[in-house]
C-alpha cells in the first residue's frame, strides 16, 4: 500500500497542480508552497497555497481555488479569476471561465473569449478545441482552421496531429488532410519522428509516413526519449531503440525516460538511475524518483523529497512534503 501511495503522490506532484497531497483518495493543498532555484534557496519572496512551474516566464498561481499568473519576480501580472488554468505555450495560456475555456494573451487579455468545452495548449500554431463530443484546431484568434468533427484530438507535433474518427485513431496534416489513415484504437503524439500506436492490446511505433516501424508487440510504451524508449513485456521493463532493437534487456519492475542521459528504475523496492549503457550509474536507495530536468531529479527519501543531480550527489536536501520538476531555473515546493 505505501509503495502505491507513493507512486500516486508523485503522479499528482508533478502534474500541473504543483502543491497538493493526496492523503488516501482525498487531494488536499499544501500548507503553503513557494518557489526555490536551484541551490534551493527561496527564488521569490512570495507563498501560495498551489503553483504551477514557469512557462515562458509566467506561472499559475491559485488563491481560494482561482488562478492567475505571476512573472519571474513575483509580481502578479495577470488577476486571480480563473477556474481553471494552462501554461503559457506560444504566447497563449488556456483558462477556464464561467465553466468554459478560452485562451488569454500574456497581458491578461483574452484572445479568445471562453467558449469551448475542452481546449488543449497551442502547439506550433494550433491548438486543439472542442464544443461537447466534437473537436477540431483552432489559430490565436479562435477561429477554426481545421474543421471540428472529429471526435478526438490531439496537439500538434513534427507537422502532424493524431485525431480519432469513430474509435479509430489516425493522424492529420495542418491542412486538414488525412496522413495516417484512421486505424488505431490509440495513438499518441509523434516524437523524434516516431508516434506510439496501439493495435488491439498492444503497442508499437510508426513513421510520418505511417509506416510500421517497431511491431505492435509490448504492453505498455511511451515516446522516445534522447534516441530510446522505455516498453514493457510481461512485467518488466526495458529499452528500445528507433528499430526496435532491444538496448537495455527487460529486467526492471519499472523505468521512467531518459533525460540528460539517465533514467529513473526500479529495482525491489527502491528507486535508482541507469546511463544510456543500462548500467546502474545512482543506486537504487530511493522510495521514488522522477525524470531528470534541466539537470535535476526530484527523489523521496523517506517521506521527504529533494533534489540529486546527474552523478547522483545531493544538489538539495531532501526536507519538501512536495515538488514539481524544475522548469526555467526554478522548482515549486511545498512544506
Amino acid at each position: 500500500m505505501r509503495g502505491t501511495a507513493i507512486f500516486v503522490m508523485a503522479l499528482v506532484m508533478f502534474g500541473l497542480v504543483s502543491c497538493s497531497t493526496l492523503d488516501q483518495g482525498i487531494t488536499t493543498p499544501a500548507l503553503e508552497c513557494r518557489f526555490i532555484d536551484k541551490t534551493g534557496r527561496t527564488a521569490l519572496d512570495r507563498r501560495f497555497i498551489e503553483a504551477d512551474p514557469f512557462s515562458e516566464g509566467l506561472a499559475a498561481t491559485a488563491i481560494a481555488g482561482r488562478w492567475g499568473y505571476i512573472d519571474r519576480k513575483g509580481k502578479t501580472v495577470i488577476g486571480v479569476r480563473f477556474e481553471d488554468r494552462g501554461p503559457f505555450k506560444e504566447g497563449l495560456a488556456r483558462v477556464k471561465a464561467g465553466g468554459k475555456w478560452g485562451y488569454v494573451h500574456r497581458s491578461g487579455y483574452y484572445a479568445v473569449h471562453p467558449q469551448f468545452t475542452d481546449a488543449g495548449d497551442f502547439s506550433e500554431g494550433l491548438a486543439s478545441a472542442g464544443t461537447g463530443r466534437k473537436y477540431g484546431w483552432i489559430n490565436g484568434e479562435g477561429k477554426y482552421v481545421i474543421g471540428s468533427g472529429f471526435n478526438g484530438a490531439g496537439r500538434f507535433a513534427e507537422g502532424l496531429a493524431r485525431a480519432q474518427v469513430g474509435e479509430k485513431w489516425g493522424y492529420i496534416s495542418k491542412d486538414g488532410k488525412m496522413v495516417i489513415d484512421f486505424q488505431f484504437d490509440d495513438a499518441d503524439d509523434f516524437s523524434e519522428g516516431l508516434a506510439r500506436v496501439q493495435r488491439g492490446t498492444y503497442w508499437g511505433f510508426v513513421d510520418r509516413s505511417g509506416k510500421t516501424v517497431i511491431e505492435t508487440l509490448y504492453f505498455e510504451t511511451d515516446n522516445f526519449r534522447e534516441g530510446l524508449a522505455r516498453v514493457r513485456k510481461g512485467t518488466n521493463w526495458s529499452f528500445i531503440d528507433k528499430v526496435g532493437r532491444e538496448i537495455i534487456p527487460l529486467r526492471f519492475e519499472w523505468a521512467g525516460n531518459f533525460r540528460d542521459g539517465r533514467a529513473v528504475v526500479k529495482q525491489g523496492a527502491k528507486y535508482g538511475y541507469i546511463d544510456k549503457a543500462g548500467r546502474i550509474v545512482i543506486d537504487p536507495v530511493f522510495y521514488y524518483g522522477e525524470d531528470f530536468s534541466e539537470g535535476l531529479a526530484a527523489v523521496l527519501v523517506e517521506n521527504v523529497w529533494g533534489f540529486i543531480r546527474t552523478d547522483g550527489t545531493m544538489a538539495i536536501s531532501p526536507r519538501f512534503t512536495q515538488v514539481s520538476r524544475f522548469s526555467e531555473g526554478m522548482a515549486v515546493v511545498g512544506y
